[in-house]
């Protein structure tokens, strides 16, 4: 019995060494800023504001947040290291809109850091409902994040809208799926092959089905469904197990 007690206190002490690597990393990239890429980011939003908003200050702030940031991943590292979750949730949440704007803000990083807040507050509640709500306010931020920069075509992009589709249903957000099915399906039909297409229409007629527009389910699948690669794509769908049929 004393054996077993140990063997699992040496799997939570794993754990806990395992998720401080894990934000340690993530925080760690919004630090050690190049400093050419802070004056070309920082030129890039003078000329922007010069032609929005001549009387802002956006500039000076650019240059004062990457030290703001470099302050708040370093009190996150030490709540990391201290297990304080429920404080550290609290400041990366508070500070998300400094972290947006910080130069190292890329998309891939920009995941990983929503990743871990909704990690945090996983921790925090004990309850998944609110993990998947957390994730799907945030990545609403980046797929916007995307479409901005034009980079729609991000290998992140599809699986994202999918995955944002996926947990809209999961919590009740019907519409919201609805809206992410709809961008699946144009960017398919901009970019996509056709079985990508095909694809798109079915996981957006079966977010339709879920949310109770039946007539609407149908048109979109008669649409389709008279295709060779109907059954593949149905099939490919399936997989994605977020719906039941």
């Amino acid at each position: 019995m004393a054996c077993g007690n140990r063997n699992k206190q040496s799997e939570v002490q794993e754990s806990e060494v395992a998720f401080e690597e894990y934000a340690i990393n993530i925080l760690k990239l919004y630090q050690d800023v190049d400093p050419q890429l802070a004056a070309e980011r920082n030129e890039i939003y003078r000329l922007i504001i010069k032609h929005t908003d001549p009387q802002s200050e956006a500039g000076i702030y650019l240059l004062h947040n990457i030290e703001h940031i470099d302050s708040i991943v370093n009190q996150s590292v030490a709540l990391v290291k201290d297990g304080e979750i429920e404080d550290l949730y609290t400041l990366l949440k508070g500070e998300i809109m400094n972290f947006y704007a910080h130069p190292h803000n890329t998309v891939d990083n920009e995941l990983l850091l929503h990743r871990l807040i909704g990690g945090l507050r996983y921790q925090t509640t004990g309850s998944y409902e609110e993990l998947v709500k957390e994730l799907i306010y945030l990545n609403d931020f980046t797929i916007m994040h995307m479409e901005a920069l034009i980079i729609d075509k991000h290998p992140e992009y599809i699986p994202i809208l999918i995955e944002q589709a996926g947990n809209c249903i999961e919590v009740g957000f019907y519409d919201k799926a609805i809206i992410y099915g709809d961008k699946l399906c144009s960017f398919m039909k901009k970019h996509g092959e056709v079985e990508g297409q095909i694809y798109s229409a079915i996981l957006l007629a079966k977010v339709h089905k879920k949310a109770g527009n039946i007539e609407q389910s149908n048109n979109i699948i008669d649409s389709v469904k008279h295709m060779p690669q109907y059954a593949k794509c149905c099939e490919a769908v399936k997989q994605l197990g977020i719906f039941e049929d």
